[in-house]
């Protein structure tokens, strides 16, 4: 024991010196340091008892000329923490039990003289335990007058209660916090406010805090109107001003904490059911993206066969061209849910007129879609004066072309319509098939990202799992809402509202901005840093009579330029070493302003189409590069 290594003084009283010699050996054996001053009357005890301060009193029961119990009486009048043992020749039981009663620590048989070192130890810790409790209690006495003065003005409910827990006193921010007056809590028994399940212990609380306890722990209150309160108490005793113990009780309210708590426990239910759903995602996505690279890679091999007939070669090539397409459209889902989870995704709104957008929408889906045993249906209820709008063009044509794909996958035979109208101020699509369906039991969840749906595990569809995701993230980022109704077997509806913003007047373009093609051949520079990407556009563009140029990055390009009044449009890849693309179409731009220029990059993520914008670009093209779509973009200026 650590208070064991101290220094520590022993007043022996005894009058026979070989007893004393005893006792001294006995005590040094537990104690490594100790002086001792041995005495045998009343006038020296009382003496060595003020000037020697004994930390322990050992004590012969019966002197000549003092006896025990005088001295212990007179020690407990003196100095009443230090701690008296009797030691004497022979005891009886009524002897011990008067020298307990009287105060002694203990008592010691010298027959049984070695009882006397552990009998000593455990005085001196029932000492120390005795001068640490009356420190603790001088310590709350004294702090009382400093707590009294904090009482109403702490943000924490404070109540005083006695020792049967009647309520002595409460401050304002307790009654506040469950609505009762003050006159009304004082002399309420303090299970007012205690659940009706934790009654029972209330009176062990107070028992274990009158006996020292400090106790905190978290429970609900009882409010006047019968609400539950999240609250934490803290709770420990005091001496109240009347001399008598008293019980203090912190309440701090920690509902918000509590409903934190809630929160971030959903918050960690949805994060793992995150975690598990892009699992399943990835999973699904590694057998997406070698489905088509099988497709491109198997029947590459095989085109280069030599004793291949053109027929063959014709089949394989179309094999390669839909499996590139399908392994494009998995990568745009991949950077569309990206920049999605990142909150990056922005809006980019223009004029257009929405009936001719779905006319060309409905379109493009007769002509690339196989109808065999589906009626497509486009249904207009839009005037043409109407039609006029503001919207983000690329994320609407997203939108449907998803949902139309979506409900063309669930669809064996019958029909899928889709179709929009004006309705209290906002534009109402729709879309509807005669497909699977949907189970009521994952209709909430089937705009959750990664989550797919199988309503017939036989039956495979295409997809990743994250369409339907990126449609609702598209709708909510354009103000509008989508939902879904659905029977099994009968078909699904799905429905989206957007603000309808009309316009008065289409902005006419100046034709002023834009080049016009005129006679002979024209002029391209071509800026890109893998030379297979510059072969790829020379054979989209020889065939047109384009002259092509090449520059390897942005620096090459800007000293091309600089030297070279006769090239009439740039082709500016993005990502380049030396000089990129941007900072080279911004020298480009102060050196010909009228220059058209057309970026090309891999990125196509929210944030390029402003970045490609300020740089001075006039139009950009996401790779992979379709050439119907370039040759569309280039004879807009040439």
């Amino acid at each position: 024991m650590k208070q064991m290594e101290n220094d520590y003084k022993i007043l022996i009283v005894e009058d026979l010196p070989s007893d004393a010699e005893f006792n001294k050996r006995e005590a040094r054996k537990v104690l490594h340091n100790c002086s001792f001053i041995v005495v045998e009357t009343e006038e020296d005890f009382l003496r060595e008892l003020i000037d020697f301060k004994p930390d322990i009193i050992l004590s012969d029961y019966s002197l000549p000329n003092f006896d025990g119990l005088s001295a212990l009486k007179i020690a407990l009048e003196k100095a009443p923490i230090t701690p008296v043992i009797i030691v004497t020749g022979s005891v009886n039981e009524d002897t011990a039990v008067e020298c307990m009663k009287a105060g002694a620590s203990n008592y010691v048989i010298k027959e049984q003289i070695k009882r006397l070192g552990p009998a000593i130890i455990h005085a001196l810790e029932e000492k120390q335990l005795n001068i640490e409790r009356i420190q603790a209690q001088n310590a709350l006495v004294e702090s009382f007058e400093r707590y009294r003065a904090l009482f109403n003005l702490s943000p924490v409910g404070i109540q005083l209660g006695n020792e049967n827990g009647i309520i002595d006193n409460v401050n304002d921010t307790l009654c506040r916090m469950l609505g009762y007056s003050r006159d009304k809590l004082i002399g309420q028994h303090v299970s007012i406010f205690v659940k009706p399940e934790n009654i029972y212990s209330i009176n062990e609380n107070i028992r274990l805090i009158l006996d020292g306890a400090i106790l905190k722990y978290e429970t609900q209150s009882i409010c006047k109107n019968g609400n539950r309160l999240d609250v934490e108490l803290s709770e420990a005793s005091i001496i109240l001003p009347d001399g008598t113990k008293g019980i203090m009780t912190i309440v701090v309210d920690i509902s918000e904490r509590k409903l934190v708590e809630k929160e971030l426990i959903i918050a960690k239910e949805k994060a793992e059911e995150s975690d598990r759903l892009k699992t399943a995602f990835l999973n699904n996505i590694s057998h997406e993206v070698r489905t088509p690279l099988n497709g491109i890679l198997g029947f590459s091999n095989l085109i280069c066969d030599p004793n291949l007939t053109h027929e063959d070669r014709i089949k394989f090539c179309e094999v390669i061209s839909h499996s590139s397409d399908d392994l494009t459209a998995i990568i745009d889902d991949i950077i569309c849910i990206s920049t999605i989870e990142a909150k990056q995704e922005k809006i980019n709104e223009s004029e257009i007129d929405l009936n001719d957008f779905m006319n060309n929408l409905y379109a493009q889906l007769k002509d690339s879609i196989n109808l065999n045993k589906i009626d497509l249906i486009l249904s207009t209820l839009l005037k043409n004066n109407q039609s006029k709008i503001i919207i983000d063009e690329a994320k609407l044509h997203q939108i449907l072309s998803r949902l139309i794909d979506n409900a063309l996958k669930h669809t064996i035979k019958g029909r899928v319509e889709f179709g929009y109208k004006l309705k209290n101020d906002n534009l109402f699509f729709y879309v509807k098939d005669t497909g699977t369906g949907i189970p009521k039991e994952f209709q909430e969840v089937i705009f959750n990202r990664f989550m797919k749906i199988e309503s017939d595990p036989t039956i495979i569809h295409r997809g990743n799992g994250i369409g339907l995701s990126i449609c609702k993230a598209y709708v909510e980022l354009m103000g509008g809402t989508i939902s879904v109704e659905s029977i099994p077997n009968i078909g699904s509806t799905f429905y989206f509202t957007l603000p309808y913003k009309p316009i008065t007047q289409i902005t006419q373009i100046e034709e002023s901005t834009r080049i016009k093609k005129g006679n002979g051949a024209k002029t391209i520079l071509v800026v890109e840093d893998e030379y297979s990407n510059y072969l790829l556009l020379q054979m989209y563009l020889i065939s047109d009579n384009y002259n092509m140029l090449f520059a390897e990055n942005g620096k090459e390009a800007v000293d091309i330029i600089s030297n070279n009044p006769n090239i009439d449009l740039v082709l500016m890849d993005i990502k380049m070493p030396i000089m990129d693309g941007l900072t080279a179409t911004s020298i480009i731009k102060n050196i010909r302003p009228d220059l058209p220029v057309i970026a090309q990059t891999a990125f196509a993520v929210s944030g390029d189409y402003e970045r490609i914008m300020a740089a001075g670009c006039n139009e950009y093209i996401s790779k992979p590069i379709l050439r119907d779509k370039l040759l569309c973009m280039i004879k807009k200026y040439l």
